[in-house]
């Protein structure tokens, strides 16, 4: 089974095979507890990922695709305050070294 470390952060996809055709998803007391901010982790992660391409290969940057994540991200805002919604919106003072 791939994604031990998923295990550790509590994130309850797990795919079965090399060919990643084969997954589980589980659901209960576990999952119930990280999937919101694992989700917001998730989001800040393509939120940077946006931002690389955008500065280091925008030919590779789709602003559609961006749009769609940001809509989420709003709309998680505005439905649900929770203080990990702010994690993409954060920067770390190491943000600016190579990727």
């Amino acid at each position: 089974m791939a994604n031990i470390g998923s295990r550790r952060a509590e994130e309850h996809i797990n795919q079965w095979d090399d060919a990643g055709t084969t997954y589980s998803i589980v659901a209960g007391p576990g999952s119930i507890e990280y999937f919101r901010d694992n989700t917001y982790k998730r989001l800040a992660e393509a939120f940077y990922n946006f931002e690389f391409l955008l500065n280091s290969r925008p030919q590779n940057f789709n602003l559609s695709e961006f749009e769609v994540y940001e809509r989420s991200h709003l709309a998680l805002v505005a439905s649900y305050g929770r203080p990990m919604l702010g994690f993409p919106a954060r920067r770390h003072p190491y943000d600016d070294r190579a990727h």
